[in-house]
């Protein structure tokens, strides 16, 4: 896609945007699109999109992230792992968030953080902007400890 804007040519299909009550864009449809633009074009530059009418905070959510499921499109894991959360922080449940995607449960919690990780570590972790994946990971090594 980046190959394809570097020539010169844009898209077929326009990114799809929703504005809401604060004149806020949010992508619904696009997102390997947004993507190719981002890294192309100077930061400020206008592209050409679909507006579509406000729906609802959490149908717009519900929407992102179906798209950086569904259309393979590369996702960080950080991305998916913060729509999930204001998603599960509005009330919704892993179950209705997981079926309005179109993924399992399971799928899901691949981008939660266990709760298996202390506090204090996932507050370390933000003021060393590690890497969340890698805690994880290290949690699920099998490694003797002493007390």
């Amino acid at each position: 896609m980046v190959d394809h804007l570097r020539r010169g040519s844009n898209f077929e299909c326009s990114l799809v945007v929703e504005k809401d009550m604060e004149n806020n864009y949010w992508l619904k449809y696009g997102y390997g699109q947004y993507l190719a633009y981002k890294e192309v074009l100077p930061i400020h530059q206008k592209i050409p999109c679909i507006v579509k009418s406000f729906t609802s905070e959490t149908q717009q959510r519900i929407d992102l992230l179906k798209n950086m499921f569904l259309n393979q499109s590369p996702t960080a894991w950080g991305d998916k792992n913060a729509l999930i959360n204001q998603l599960l922080d509005m009330g919704r449940s892993k179950g209705d968030i997981a079926k309005q995607v179109g993924i399992s449960i399971e799928e899901l919690e691949k981008y939660l953080l266990h709760p298996d990780i202390p506090q204090r570590y996932l507050e370390e972790a933000d003021r060393n902007n590690a890497s969340y994946i890698t805690m994880d990971n290290i949690r699920k090594l099998d490694i003797p400890y002493s007390h």
